[in-house]
């Protein structure tokens, strides 16, 4: 795993693994695989690369040996050429759109259409909105969360959601359609 990317990777575990609500029963990233088909990482290498983003830098949190329960997290870096930010696509069939809403570390919420799909763009509260940019939608599967991250060793600045919705509406239809 490349070491900005690692970065990237942990600093989205620790958002996304504070983004509870009371669920009974206990899931583990197997069960959530098991009971939703979609999985991020599947997301085929062509499209990742025709959304910009290096397909080589692929980083399954699970096969990583995270296991983040409840979520299947799968994340590439920008492109190979200019490697200064990283994308990630958390998903969840446990969670919803108003766990994000309710989180009291998110804030800043705007409700956006991105790719023709009602979505959330929120500020994580320790993260510097230059440094990076979420968006949250759901679909008939369940929630995708959707993150870029400037990697900590870049002095590139840039429109982190404007990243993250070019990335999202080139993807758009490799994710579950929205309800």
């Amino acid at each position: 795993m490349r070491p900005g990317l690692l970065m990237a990777v942990l600093a989205l575990c620790a958002f996304v693994v504070g983004c509870s609500a009371d669920v009974d029963g206990s899931a583990t990233a197997t069960q959530a695989s098991a009971e939703s088909t979609f999985d991020p990482c599947t997301i085929p290498d062509a499209a990742i690369a025709a959304a910009g983003l290096d397909p080589d830098s692929k980083d399954s949190m699970a096969e990583g040996g995270f296991v983040t329960p409840g979520w299947i997290i799968c994340g590439w870096n920008g492109p190979a050429a200019n490697s200064w930010y990283s994308y990630s696509v958390v998903f969840s069939s446990v969670y919803t759109i108003e766990d994000v809403r309710s989180d009291a570390r998110y804030s800043e919420m705007t409700n956006i259409s991105v790719a023709g799909r009602e979505a959330l763009r929120y500020r994580h509260g320790i993260v510097d909105l230059s440094d990076s940019c979420d968006i949250a939608f759901t679909t008939e599967m369940g929630l995708v969360k959707l993150s870029t991250l400037r990697n900590s060793s870049s002095d590139l600045i840039s429109d982190m959601c404007a990243i993250n919705m070019q990335h999202t509406e080139k993807l758009s239809s490799s994710f579950p359609p929205s309800r």
